[in-house]
């Protein structure tokens, strides 16, 4: 998958955008953002061949056109290999809800693009916590 395309909506055609650098493994099920801060494209999780699934994060330079892979640090606590959860860039977090990784998950995480590093966000013992999901979808609204 060294290559890309996109939809311009102007001139309804198909372009094909070659890339280079840790180009993601083919997958489905990932999440993907924009970031418009730093002209990037974010690509989270997702599932490959034989239900191999993904907690890396792949970041495409717009304007290189170069991915870089980040893989959590060893001995980090970070989430499962996930597919069908959501992700919301809030730059610098990228927040990660729920999906589909050793069962239905309902845990949620934040990973931190200035420290590079992920955090579990922790539910209160008495909290209404959301039930385990996957097939979901998310929005933020504002902050």
């Amino acid at each position: 998958m060294n290559d890309l395309w996109t939809f311009n909506t102007i001139t309804m055609e198909w372009k094909e955008i070659h890339t280079t650098g840790d180009v993601p493994s083919h997958r489905s099920n990932c999440s993907m953002s924009y970031d418009r801060n730093n002209n990037r494209v974010i690509v989270f999780g997702g599932g490959g061949a034989n239900k191999k699934r993904f907690n890396t994060i792949s970041i495409l330079d717009w304007k290189t056109k170069e991915w870089i892979e980040i893989q959590p640090k060893p001995n980090e606590s970070a989430p499962w290999e996930r597919t069908y959860h959501t992700a919301e860039l809030f730059y610098p977090y990228l927040v990660v809800f729920g999906g589909e990784g050793i069962a239905d998950l309902d845990d949620l995480w934040v990973f931190d693009f200035i420290t590079l590093s992920w955090k579990e966000v922790p539910i209160e013992k008495n909290a209404v916590r959301p039930s385990p999901r996957r097939f979901h979808s998310s929005v933020r609204i504002g902050n």
